[in-house]
Protein backbone atom coordinates (compact mmCIF):
# COMPACT_ATOMS: atom_id res chain seq x y z
CA UNK A 1 0.00 0.00 0.00
CA UNK A 2 0.64 3.41 -0.81
CA UNK A 3 2.07 5.99 2.13
CA UNK A 4 -1.37 6.68 4.32
CA UNK A 5 -3.52 5.64 1.22
CA UNK A 6 -3.41 9.25 0.13
CA UNK A 7 -2.26 8.53 -3.63
CA UNK A 8 -3.40 6.65 -6.55
CA UNK A 9 -0.06 5.54 -8.04
CA UNK A 10 0.38 2.51 -5.43
CA UNK A 11 3.99 3.45 -5.20
CA UNK A 12 5.80 3.61 -1.34
CA UNK A 13 8.94 5.20 -1.42
CA UNK A 14 10.11 3.23 1.97
CA UNK A 15 10.01 -0.21 -0.55
CA UNK A 16 10.62 -1.46 -3.92
CA UNK A 17 8.61 -0.11 -6.83
CA UNK A 18 5.41 -2.14 -7.36
CA UNK A 19 5.71 -3.72 -10.62
CA UNK A 20 2.04 -3.92 -12.48
CA UNK A 21 2.09 -7.46 -14.39
CA UNK A 22 -0.35 -6.68 -16.68
CA UNK A 23 1.72 -3.98 -18.22
CA UNK A 24 5.15 -3.06 -16.85
CA UNK A 25 5.19 0.23 -17.89
CA UNK A 26 2.26 1.31 -16.58
CA UNK A 27 1.35 1.98 -12.83
CA UNK A 28 -0.44 -0.54 -10.86
CA UNK A 29 -2.52 2.18 -8.93
CA UNK A 30 -3.54 2.52 -5.45
CA UNK A 31 -3.86 2.50 -2.56
CA UNK A 32 -4.24 -1.07 -2.35
CA UNK A 33 -2.25 -1.89 -5.44
CA UNK A 34 -0.01 -4.47 -3.78
CA UNK A 35 -3.18 -6.87 -3.45
CA UNK A 36 -4.02 -6.36 -7.18
CA UNK A 37 -0.25 -6.75 -8.07
CA UNK A 38 -0.70 -10.48 -5.93
CA UNK A 39 -3.55 -11.36 -7.73
CA UNK A 40 -2.71 -10.17 -11.57
CA UNK A 41 0.71 -12.43 -11.08
CA UNK A 42 -1.29 -15.24 -10.02
CA UNK A 43 0.09 -15.48 -6.64
CA UNK A 44 -2.48 -15.69 -4.50
CA UNK A 45 -6.63 -16.68 -5.97
CA UNK A 46 -7.94 -13.69 -4.22
CA UNK A 47 -6.64 -10.55 -1.81
CA UNK A 48 -8.50 -8.17 0.38
CA UNK A 49 -7.67 -4.04 0.05
CA UNK A 50 -9.35 -1.18 1.50
CA UNK A 51 -11.41 1.78 -0.67
CA UNK A 52 -11.67 5.03 0.54
CA UNK A 53 -12.18 6.89 -3.12
CA UNK A 54 -10.92 4.07 -5.91
CA UNK A 55 -8.21 2.41 -3.55
CA UNK A 56 -9.53 -1.09 -4.87
CA UNK A 57 -11.22 0.08 -7.82
CA UNK A 58 -8.52 1.77 -9.95
CA UNK A 59 -5.52 -0.84 -9.09
CA UNK A 60 -8.65 -3.36 -10.57
CA UNK A 61 -8.83 -1.74 -13.54
CA UNK A 62 -4.98 -1.03 -14.31
CA UNK A 63 -3.91 -4.74 -13.22
CA UNK A 64 -6.48 -6.59 -15.57
CA UNK A 65 -8.27 -8.10 -12.70
CA UNK A 66 -11.90 -7.77 -11.70
CA UNK A 67 -12.42 -5.36 -8.23
CA UNK A 68 -15.42 -4.70 -5.73
CA UNK A 69 -15.81 -1.85 -4.08
CA UNK A 70 -18.32 -3.38 -1.28
CA UNK A 71 -21.30 -1.54 0.29
CA UNK A 72 -20.63 0.78 2.82
CA UNK A 73 -21.10 0.27 6.41
CA UNK A 74 -22.18 -3.78 5.36
CA UNK A 75 -18.64 -4.86 6.24
CA UNK A 76 -16.62 -3.91 9.58
CA UNK A 77 -13.69 -2.11 9.01
CA UNK A 78 -12.50 -3.63 12.67
CA UNK A 79 -8.73 -3.03 12.73
CA UNK A 80 -8.70 -0.95 9.47
CA UNK A 81 -6.80 2.18 10.16
CA UNK A 82 -9.42 4.60 8.98
CA UNK A 83 -8.69 7.57 6.40
CA UNK A 84 -12.22 8.72 6.00
CA UNK A 85 -14.73 6.51 7.90
CA UNK A 86 -17.92 8.13 5.92
CA UNK A 87 -16.04 6.52 2.66
CA UNK A 88 -14.14 4.04 3.82
CA UNK A 89 -15.15 0.41 2.98
CA UNK A 90 -13.60 -3.20 2.57
CA UNK A 91 -12.99 -4.44 -1.10
CA UNK A 92 -11.18 -7.21 -2.78
CA UNK A 93 -9.62 -8.82 -5.88
CA UNK A 94 -9.88 -11.96 -7.76
CA UNK A 95 -9.14 -12.93 -11.34
CA UNK A 96 -12.27 -15.45 -11.13
CA UNK A 97 -15.78 -13.90 -10.91
CA UNK A 98 -17.00 -17.29 -9.16
CA UNK A 99 -13.91 -16.89 -6.26
CA UNK A 100 -14.84 -12.82 -6.10
CA UNK A 101 -18.95 -14.05 -5.50
CA UNK A 102 -17.94 -16.63 -3.10
CA UNK A 103 -15.56 -14.07 -1.08
CA UNK A 104 -18.72 -12.24 -1.00
CA UNK A 105 -21.15 -14.68 0.34
CA UNK A 106 -17.87 -15.07 3.33
CA UNK A 107 -17.94 -11.13 4.00
CA UNK A 108 -21.55 -10.71 3.59
CA UNK A 109 -23.57 -13.32 5.39
CA UNK A 110 -25.77 -10.25 6.72
CA UNK A 111 -27.07 -9.71 3.30
CA UNK A 112 -30.08 -11.68 1.89
CA UNK A 113 -28.57 -13.68 -1.32
CA UNK A 114 -30.41 -11.68 -4.19
CA UNK A 115 -30.02 -14.00 -7.59
CA UNK A 116 -32.60 -11.85 -9.77
CA UNK A 117 -31.15 -11.44 -12.87
CA UNK A 118 -30.56 -7.51 -13.86
CA UNK A 119 -34.21 -5.93 -14.96
CA UNK A 120 -32.50 -2.74 -16.61
CA UNK A 121 -28.80 -2.11 -16.76
CA UNK A 122 -28.24 2.11 -17.39
CA UNK A 123 -24.80 2.82 -19.69
CA UNK A 124 -24.28 6.63 -18.66
CA UNK A 125 -23.14 7.66 -22.01
CA UNK A 126 -21.50 11.27 -20.46
CA UNK A 127 -19.15 8.97 -18.64
CA UNK A 128 -17.74 7.55 -21.07
CA UNK A 129 -16.67 11.16 -22.70
CA UNK A 130 -13.74 9.88 -20.49
CA UNK A 131 -12.27 7.85 -22.36
CA UNK A 132 -10.02 7.93 -25.49
CA UNK A 133 -12.19 7.29 -28.45
CA UNK A 134 -10.18 4.18 -29.60
CA UNK A 135 -10.87 3.05 -25.74
CA UNK A 136 -14.74 3.49 -26.35
CA UNK A 137 -14.74 0.66 -29.07
CA UNK A 138 -14.56 -1.60 -25.86
CA UNK A 139 -17.61 -0.40 -24.82
CA UNK A 140 -19.50 -2.63 -27.26
CA UNK A 141 -17.81 -5.89 -25.86
CA UNK A 142 -19.65 -4.89 -22.80
CA UNK A 143 -23.03 -4.15 -24.77
CA UNK A 144 -22.62 -7.37 -26.47
CA UNK A 145 -21.95 -9.33 -23.53
CA UNK A 146 -24.97 -7.77 -21.38
CA UNK A 147 -27.41 -8.76 -24.03
CA UNK A 148 -26.54 -11.88 -24.77
CA UNK A 149 -25.96 -12.56 -20.71
CA UNK A 150 -29.32 -10.65 -19.46
CA UNK A 151 -31.46 -9.46 -22.80
CA UNK A 152 -31.42 -6.63 -25.09
CA UNK A 153 -34.07 -5.54 -23.94
CA UNK A 154 -32.40 -4.89 -20.77
CA UNK A 155 -29.87 -1.69 -21.81
CA UNK A 156 -31.22 2.03 -21.56
CA UNK A 157 -29.28 4.96 -21.60
CA UNK A 158 -28.35 8.03 -19.28
CA UNK A 159 -26.72 10.75 -19.71
CA UNK A 160 -25.45 10.66 -15.39
CA UNK A 161 -24.06 14.39 -14.80
CA UNK A 162 -27.14 15.89 -16.05
CA UNK A 163 -29.56 13.38 -13.83
CA UNK A 164 -27.86 14.03 -11.01
CA UNK A 165 -27.94 18.32 -11.53
CA UNK A 166 -31.63 17.34 -11.54
CA UNK A 167 -32.17 15.95 -9.12
CA UNK A 168 -29.59 17.42 -6.48
CA UNK A 169 -30.79 20.95 -5.25
CA UNK A 170 -27.45 20.77 -3.16
CA UNK A 171 -25.66 21.18 -6.33
CA UNK A 172 -27.48 24.43 -7.33
CA UNK A 173 -26.99 26.10 -3.77
CA UNK A 174 -23.93 24.98 -2.20
CA UNK A 175 -20.71 23.89 -4.30
CA UNK A 176 -21.64 25.37 -7.86
CA UNK A 177 -24.26 27.15 -9.30
CA UNK A 178 -24.70 26.98 -12.93
CA UNK A 179 -26.73 28.54 -15.99
CA UNK A 180 -28.31 26.31 -18.40
CA UNK A 181 -28.59 27.14 -22.12
CA UNK A 182 -29.66 25.03 -24.46
CA UNK A 183 -28.07 21.14 -24.83
CA UNK A 184 -25.05 22.62 -24.95
CA UNK A 185 -25.95 24.38 -21.30
CA UNK A 186 -27.59 20.66 -19.98
CA UNK A 187 -24.35 18.81 -21.39
CA UNK A 188 -21.68 21.19 -19.23
CA UNK A 189 -24.54 21.48 -15.92
CA UNK A 190 -23.52 17.84 -16.23
CA UNK A 191 -20.51 17.78 -16.56
CA UNK A 192 -20.22 20.21 -13.77
CA UNK A 193 -22.66 18.42 -11.43
CA UNK A 194 -19.94 15.32 -11.58
CA UNK A 195 -16.96 17.48 -10.71
CA UNK A 196 -19.06 19.15 -8.07
CA UNK A 197 -19.32 15.63 -6.39
CA UNK A 198 -15.90 14.61 -6.88
CA UNK A 199 -14.78 17.92 -4.93
CA UNK A 200 -17.14 17.22 -2.14
CA UNK A 201 -15.71 13.91 -1.74
CA UNK A 202 -11.83 15.20 -1.72
CA UNK A 203 -13.35 17.73 0.71
CA UNK A 204 -14.84 14.72 3.19
CA UNK A 205 -11.47 12.69 2.48
CA UNK A 206 -8.89 15.36 3.54
CA UNK A 207 -11.21 16.63 6.54
CA UNK A 208 -11.54 12.88 7.82
CA UNK A 209 -8.18 12.35 7.31
CA UNK A 210 -7.20 15.30 9.11
CA UNK A 211 -9.10 14.95 12.35
CA UNK A 212 -7.84 11.08 12.67
CA UNK A 213 -4.25 11.64 11.88
CA UNK A 214 -2.85 15.27 11.84
CA UNK A 215 -1.83 15.35 15.07
CA UNK A 216 0.76 11.82 15.38
CA UNK A 217 2.14 12.47 11.53
CA UNK A 218 3.43 16.48 12.13
CA UNK A 219 4.60 14.90 15.91
CA UNK A 220 6.23 12.04 14.44
CA UNK A 221 7.00 12.63 10.80
CA UNK A 222 7.95 16.07 11.09
CA UNK A 223 9.69 17.62 8.21
CA UNK A 224 9.91 14.27 6.32
CA UNK A 225 5.87 14.17 5.66
CA UNK A 226 5.27 13.17 2.02
CA UNK A 227 3.86 16.10 -0.47
CA UNK A 228 0.80 14.07 -1.27
CA UNK A 229 -0.12 13.64 2.30
CA UNK A 230 1.01 17.51 3.03
CA UNK A 231 -1.45 18.15 0.16
CA UNK A 232 -4.12 16.14 2.13
CA UNK A 233 -3.38 17.51 5.59
CA UNK A 234 -3.55 21.49 3.91
CA UNK A 235 -6.73 21.05 2.07
CA UNK A 236 -9.47 23.39 3.33
CA UNK A 237 -12.34 22.33 5.66
CA UNK A 238 -14.74 25.53 4.76
CA UNK A 239 -17.26 23.59 2.58
CA UNK A 240 -17.53 20.46 4.94
CA UNK A 241 -21.47 20.92 5.56
CA UNK A 242 -21.91 21.21 2.17
CA UNK A 243 -19.75 18.39 1.60
CA UNK A 244 -21.69 16.19 3.50
CA UNK A 245 -24.87 17.89 2.12
CA UNK A 246 -24.51 16.64 -1.65
CA UNK A 247 -23.38 12.82 0.18
CA UNK A 248 -26.65 12.66 1.43
CA UNK A 249 -28.30 13.70 -1.71
CA UNK A 250 -26.33 11.26 -3.68
CA UNK A 251 -27.24 8.56 -1.43
CA UNK A 252 -30.99 9.13 -1.91
CA UNK A 253 -30.45 10.15 -5.63
CA UNK A 254 -28.75 6.96 -6.51
CA UNK A 255 -30.76 4.61 -4.29
CA UNK A 256 -33.97 5.97 -6.23
CA UNK A 257 -31.94 5.28 -9.98
CA UNK A 258 -30.82 1.60 -9.08
CA UNK A 259 -34.06 0.35 -7.60
CA UNK A 260 -36.16 -2.35 -9.09
CA UNK A 261 -32.94 -4.80 -9.85
CA UNK A 262 -31.03 -2.04 -11.87
CA UNK A 263 -27.25 -1.80 -12.86
CA UNK A 264 -25.40 1.42 -13.79
CA UNK A 265 -22.81 0.60 -16.51
CA UNK A 266 -19.59 3.50 -16.40
CA UNK A 267 -15.81 3.32 -17.08
CA UNK A 268 -13.70 2.43 -14.61
CA UNK A 269 -11.10 5.28 -14.53
CA UNK A 270 -9.97 7.44 -17.14
CA UNK A 271 -7.44 6.93 -20.12
CA UNK A 272 -4.95 6.51 -20.73
CA UNK A 273 -3.31 5.37 -17.17
CA UNK A 274 0.07 7.36 -16.62
CA UNK A 275 2.99 5.58 -17.11
CA UNK A 276 5.77 5.31 -14.21
CA UNK A 277 7.53 8.22 -14.89
CA UNK A 278 4.61 10.36 -16.93
CA UNK A 279 4.68 14.46 -16.51
CA UNK A 280 3.10 15.59 -13.64
CA UNK A 281 0.21 17.32 -16.07
CA UNK A 282 -0.51 13.82 -17.15
CA UNK A 283 -0.93 12.32 -13.62
CA UNK A 284 -3.02 15.11 -13.15
CA UNK A 285 -5.42 15.12 -15.59
CA UNK A 286 -5.66 11.26 -15.03
CA UNK A 287 -6.61 12.10 -11.48
CA UNK A 288 -8.78 14.25 -11.76
CA UNK A 289 -11.20 12.66 -14.54
CA UNK A 290 -10.53 9.07 -12.94
CA UNK A 291 -11.95 10.95 -9.52
CA UNK A 292 -14.56 12.16 -11.08
CA UNK A 293 -15.86 8.86 -12.11
CA UNK A 294 -14.82 6.93 -8.87
CA UNK A 295 -16.47 9.47 -6.30
CA UNK A 296 -19.72 8.41 -7.80
CA UNK A 297 -20.07 5.42 -5.69
CA UNK A 298 -17.57 6.65 -3.19
CA UNK A 299 -20.14 9.61 -2.29
CA UNK A 300 -23.38 7.45 -2.47
CA UNK A 301 -22.16 4.18 -0.70
CA UNK A 302 -23.03 2.04 -3.61
CA UNK A 303 -21.19 -1.39 -4.17
CA UNK A 304 -19.12 -1.40 -8.08
CA UNK A 305 -17.50 -3.99 -9.48
CA UNK A 306 -14.49 -3.49 -11.81
CA UNK A 307 -14.57 -6.04 -14.98
CA UNK A 308 -11.50 -6.03 -17.32
CA UNK A 309 -12.60 -5.49 -20.85
CA UNK A 310 -9.52 -6.16 -22.83
CA UNK A 311 -6.87 -4.19 -24.15
CA UNK A 312 -6.31 -1.19 -25.97
CA UNK A 313 -2.96 0.70 -27.29
CA UNK A 314 -1.23 -2.09 -25.09
CA UNK A 315 -2.80 -1.06 -21.62
CA UNK A 316 -5.84 -2.72 -19.90
CA UNK A 317 -9.24 -1.33 -20.01
CA UNK A 318 -11.88 -1.41 -17.28
CA UNK A 319 -16.02 -0.82 -16.83
CA UNK A 320 -17.88 -1.16 -14.14
CA UNK A 321 -21.12 -2.05 -12.93
CA UNK A 322 -22.93 -0.67 -9.70
CA UNK A 323 -25.77 -1.77 -7.76
CA UNK A 324 -27.90 0.10 -5.01
CA UNK A 325 -26.30 0.28 -1.30
CA UNK A 326 -26.58 -3.16 0.17
CA UNK A 327 -27.46 -5.37 -2.82
CA UNK A 328 -24.07 -6.28 -3.16
CA UNK A 329 -24.45 -10.37 -3.78
CA UNK A 330 -26.79 -9.42 -6.54
CA UNK A 331 -24.56 -7.46 -7.74
CA UNK A 332 -21.79 -10.61 -7.68
CA UNK A 333 -24.35 -13.05 -8.49
CA UNK A 334 -24.68 -10.41 -11.93
CA UNK A 335 -21.03 -10.42 -12.65
CA UNK A 336 -20.54 -14.26 -11.97
CA UNK A 337 -23.06 -14.65 -15.13
CA UNK A 338 -21.42 -11.76 -17.44
CA UNK A 339 -17.79 -12.91 -17.12
CA UNK A 340 -18.27 -15.61 -18.89
CA UNK A 341 -20.27 -14.41 -21.51
CA UNK A 342 -18.01 -11.67 -22.20
CA UNK A 343 -14.83 -13.68 -22.24
CA UNK A 344 -16.21 -15.26 -25.27
CA UNK A 345 -16.87 -11.78 -26.43
CA UNK A 346 -13.28 -10.66 -26.06
CA UNK A 347 -11.94 -13.93 -27.89
CA UNK A 348 -14.29 -13.10 -30.60
CA UNK A 349 -13.50 -9.50 -30.69
CA UNK A 350 -9.84 -10.10 -30.73
CA UNK A 351 -9.88 -12.75 -33.96
CA UNK A 352 -12.50 -10.32 -35.64
CA UNK A 353 -11.08 -7.98 -39.00
CA UNK A 354 -13.75 -5.66 -38.50
CA UNK A 355 -13.21 -3.88 -35.31
CA UNK A 356 -14.84 -0.42 -36.94
CA UNK A 357 -18.18 -2.39 -37.53
CA UNK A 358 -18.69 -3.52 -33.95
CA UNK A 359 -18.29 0.17 -32.63
CA UNK A 360 -21.44 1.59 -30.24
CA UNK A 361 -22.84 5.15 -31.06
CA UNK A 362 -21.59 7.35 -28.38
CA UNK A 363 -23.77 10.95 -29.34
CA UNK A 364 -22.98 12.93 -25.97
CA UNK A 365 -18.75 12.54 -26.91
CA UNK A 366 -19.79 13.17 -30.86
CA UNK A 367 -21.77 16.32 -29.71
CA UNK A 368 -19.32 17.27 -27.23
CA UNK A 369 -16.33 17.07 -30.05
CA UNK A 370 -18.53 18.45 -32.68
CA UNK A 371 -18.73 21.51 -30.50
CA UNK A 372 -15.12 22.01 -30.16
CA UNK A 373 -14.76 22.13 -34.11
CA UNK A 374 -17.54 25.05 -34.28
CA UNK A 375 -15.84 26.63 -31.56
CA UNK A 376 -12.53 26.29 -33.60
CA UNK A 377 -14.43 26.85 -36.95
CA UNK A 378 -15.77 30.58 -35.65
CA UNK A 379 -12.65 31.35 -34.78
CA UNK A 380 -11.19 30.55 -38.16
CA UNK A 381 -8.79 27.52 -36.48
CA UNK A 382 -10.18 25.12 -39.30
CA UNK A 383 -7.38 22.65 -39.06
CA UNK A 384 -8.10 22.48 -35.38
CA UNK A 385 -11.84 22.10 -36.48
CA UNK A 386 -11.38 19.21 -38.75
CA UNK A 387 -9.90 17.50 -35.97
CA UNK A 388 -12.67 17.87 -33.92
CA UNK A 389 -15.31 16.93 -36.56
CA UNK A 390 -13.18 13.91 -37.07
CA UNK A 391 -13.02 13.05 -33.62
CA UNK A 392 -16.84 13.47 -33.61
CA UNK A 393 -16.92 10.75 -36.40
CA UNK A 394 -15.13 8.54 -35.01
CA UNK A 395 -17.48 8.65 -31.46
CA UNK A 396 -20.75 8.36 -34.18
CA UNK A 397 -19.56 7.56 -37.78
CA UNK A 398 -23.66 7.92 -38.71
CA UNK A 399 -24.20 11.72 -38.51
CA UNK A 400 -24.11 13.55 -41.42
CA UNK A 401 -23.44 16.70 -40.15
CA UNK A 402 -20.63 15.55 -38.45
CA UNK A 403 -19.23 15.35 -42.30
CA UNK A 404 -21.05 18.46 -43.60
CA UNK A 405 -19.09 20.48 -40.95
CA UNK A 406 -15.60 19.01 -41.83
CA UNK A 407 -16.12 19.43 -45.28
CA UNK A 408 -17.06 23.34 -44.89
CA UNK A 409 -13.87 23.20 -42.84
CA UNK A 410 -11.67 21.48 -45.84
CA UNK A 411 -13.12 24.21 -48.54
CA UNK A 412 -12.11 26.97 -46.04
CA UNK A 413 -8.93 25.46 -46.82
CA UNK A 414 -9.00 24.88 -50.38
CA UNK A 415 -8.35 21.30 -49.21
CA UNK A 416 -10.41 19.79 -52.22
CA UNK A 417 -8.89 16.39 -52.41
CA UNK A 418 -9.46 15.55 -48.78
CA UNK A 419 -13.03 16.90 -49.46
CA UNK A 420 -14.00 14.81 -51.96
CA UNK A 421 -12.21 11.65 -49.88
Amino acid sequence: MDIMGCSLSGQNTHYEPLINPATTVHIPGGSSGGSAVAVSAGLVDFALGTDTNGDVRLPAALCEVLGIRSSHGFIPCTGVVPVAKSLDTVGWFAKDSKVLYKVGQVLLRSQVSEVNRPKRVLVADDCFRFLSVSENRCLSVAINAIEKAYGRQTISHIKLGEYFASKMSGLKTSLVSFPVDGEKGKAERGFTALRSLSDACRVLQCHQFKLNHEDWIHESLAANIPDHVKSTLETSSELVSESLTLKNEACSVMAELLMNDTLLLIPTVASPPPKLRSKSSIWADFEEKSLTLLCVVSMSGCCQVSIPVGRINGYPSAVSLIAKQGADLFLLSGVDKLFPVLQKELETHASSDHEDDQRIPMPEAAEAAKEKGNEAFRKKDFKSAISSYSEAIEYDDGNATYYSNRGAAYLALSKYVELIN
